[in-house]
């Protein structure tokens, strides 16, 4: 039985998401591959960043588990739907993509797995192994689109999965969109770099 349905029966968990701003779409499918930051970096290639600077300049030093690598050495997916990240970029919804993957990646790739913001200072990491390295992950939480209100369910509604260095297309599912003329740039850019995965308009995973 493949690890996604596993995880989906056991937690009710599914797909991971990566945001992003879909003018870096082309640099992904043209090399078919998501870097972290610091590999970014260490390749000078430039890119759309979509993040806080604040948050970010915490998760440069931030160090994961009692490795030598830092959040940054990571690509990350959020375990949520309409995290409080989508709702801080609204205004840029219809620059905002979102990358859904499959979580049988964590077969394939060196994962670690947080129960909050990777950036926030009592966040708990834990290197993927197997599936019950998952049990410390709230879903109800995750899976609320209601947490405004309370302060614990807003932390483990940011639960992220972390992929070391980078990640392939190969488990890439689909991409969600905000409007029509976003999703014909995206199946234009298919089509130019010839990547096969569907394209969704999903307005209500944005805030508006």
């Amino acid at each position: 039985m493949k690890l996604s349905v596993q995880i989906k029966a056991k937690y009710e968990l599914g797909d991971v998401l990566h945001m992003t701003d879909i003018s870096n779409l082309d640099s992904i499918f043209a090399s078919k591959v998501i870097l972290s930051k610091n590999k970014l970096a260490a390749q000078s290639k430039s890119y759309s960043d979509i993040s806080n600077e604040s948050v970010q300049s915490n998760r440069s030093s931030k160090q994961v588990l009692t490795t030598a690598t830092v959040v940054h050495d990571y690509v990350p997916f959020y375990w949520g739907r309409k995290t409080p990240m989508v709702a801080a970029l609204q205004s840029k919804n219809q620059d905002l993509i979102f990358l859904q993957f499959s979580t049988d990646l964590l077969d394939d790739y060196d994962c670690v797995v947080c129960n909050g913001n990777a950036a926030t200072s009592d966040t708990v990491f834990k290197e993927f192994t197997g599936i019950t390295d998952l049990d410390f992950l709230d879903s109800k939480s995750i899976n609320t689109v209601k947490y405004a209100s309370d302060v614990n369910v807003r932390k483990a509604k940011q639960s992220e999965l972390l992929v070391h260095d980078f990640i392939g297309l190969e488990h890439l599912k689909c991409i969600i969109c905000y409007d029509d003329s976003v999703k014909s740039r995206i199946e234009t850019l298919k089509t130019t770099h010839g990547v096969k995965c569907a394209v969704y308009i999903n307005p209500g995973a944005y805030y508006f």
